[in-house]
């Protein structure tokens, strides 16, 4: 069953940014010492959703079930669509596409071209 979660900022940031991640990191590690182990900074990212589905087929969405009390089959297709040309995600929007390489980081011990369509179980 596909799960889809739509992240942003994994990889590479800004200066800027990578200081702000690290002070995040360095002030937990003030509070809580050895029982905080910081994430190498391009492994950290922003989930901005998430299309879990209820598991067999079809792919009903488990967040409608959940919070709604309905079964809606979710549209992947229309809504990629959606994100392609909604104006409305002040992003830009990368489906897949890292190269099949080592990386200095990993998602659940893969590299990000792993990851990228990873089916669990």
């Amino acid at each position: 069953m596909a799960q889809v979660t739509l992240v942003s900022l994994y990889g590479e940031k800004k200066s800027a940014l990578a200081t702000l991640i690290a002070q995040c990191q360095q002030l937990v590690t003030n509070a809580v010492g050895a029982a905080f182990t910081p994430y190498d900074i391009r492994q950290i990212h922003a989930t901005i959703t998430g299309l879990e589905a209820l598991v067999g087929p079809p792919a009903y969405n488990a967040n409608f079930a959940k919070y709604r009390g309905r079964d809606v089959v979710m549209d992947f297709d229309g809504f990629f669509a959606y994100l392609r040309v909604c104006g409305q995600i002040p992003f830009e929007v990368q489906i897949g596409g890292f190269a099949n390489r080592d990386y200095p980081f990993a998602s659940r011990k893969r590299v990000p071209y792993e990851r990228s369509f990873f089916r669990a179980g």
